[in-house]
């Protein structure tokens, strides 16, 4: 395991819960299942695509650089 490896799982971790709604899974299973019973949203892909526009919005892809990640290394965090 890389110094880049743990870097990638901290941020993971950090945006993990990204795409929950309030309440976190209650919000999920209770609110989303209501007014979306095929239950085509999922809280993973909100949370990638939130991630993604955090990178965009706020230039991070130049911190990423400075901190060594890669292309290969944001796929990885988003998986």
């Amino acid at each position: 395991i890389t110094e880049i490896d743990i870097l990638c799982v901290e941020i993971a971790g950090l945006c993990h819960d990204l795409g929950h709604g309030p309440f976190s899974h209650v919000f999920d299973d209770k609110f989303l299942a209501k007014i979306n019973p095929e239950n085509k949203i999922k809280h993973e892909k909100a949370a990638v695509t939130m991630f993604e526009e955090l990178i965009r919005a706020n230039s991070l892809e130049k911190r990423f650089i400075e901190f060594g990640l890669k292309d290969d290394d944001i796929i990885f965090i988003k998986e």
